[in-house]
């Protein structure tokens, strides 16, 4: 596998959240905010452990801080 699919909870903080954004190995990953609580991670290499941590972004553009690492 070269991908994976990571999903996550809606933002429980109280504040609506605009979208996400995904980091994996403290990199984000995604060029524009995502709407879903789901994303596809792709070009992952075979054999590989990568960290993943989502964000959660308010519409005045704040970002929370990052979830718990998972491998």
């Amino acid at each position: 596998e070269t991908s994976a699919k990571v999903s996550w909870k809606n933002a429980a903080d109280g504040k609506e959240a605009a979208g996400y954004n995904v980091y994996v190995d403290g990199t984000k990953v995604n060029e524009e905010l995502i709407a879903e609580t789901t994303y596809n991670v792709s070009s992952l290499k075979d054999g590989t452990t990568y960290s993943v941590e989502v964000t959660a972004v308010d519409a005045a553009g704040e970002e929370s801080a990052k979830s718990e690492k998972v491998e």
